[in-house]
C-alpha cells in the first residue's frame, strides 16, 4: 500500500517581514491558543503555533505545493478573524 506523503509547511511573519500593524492581527496569547489550535487541527489536521512579541509562525503538515502557504496564512488569520493585506511581500 502506497502512502501519500505529507510536508510540512511553514508560514508566518516576524520583525523582519512585516510591519507590526500586520504582526498584531495574527498575535497570540496563551489565553488564544487552545481555541486556535482546535480550530486549526480541525481544518489542517496537525498543526503547531509559535507566537512571540516579534513573531507568529504556523507549522503543519500539508499535501505540499504553491498553495498551501496561502491556504496556512489565511487559517491563521481566521483564527483572529481578521485578514493579512499584502502578504505575498511578507
Amino acid at each position: 500500500m502506497k502512502r501519500e506523503a505529507l510536508v510540512v509547511t511553514c508560514v508566518g511573519l516576524n520583525h523582519r517581514t512585516a510591519p507590526v500593524e500586520e504582526r498584531e492581527k495574527v498575535a497570540f496569547s496563551a489565553d488564544d491558543l487552545p481555541d486556535a489550535l482546535n480550530r486549526l487541527h480541525g481544518e489542517l489536521g496537525n498543526a503547531v503555533v509559535i507566537s512571540t512579541c516579534n513573531r507568529t509562525e504556523l507549522y503543519a503538515t500539508t499535501a505540499g505545493g504553491a498553495h498551501e502557504a496561502d491556504r496556512l496564512l489565511d487559517a491563521l488569520a481566521a483564527c483572529k478573524g481578521t485578514q493579512l493585506h499584502s502578504r505575498l511581500t511578507y
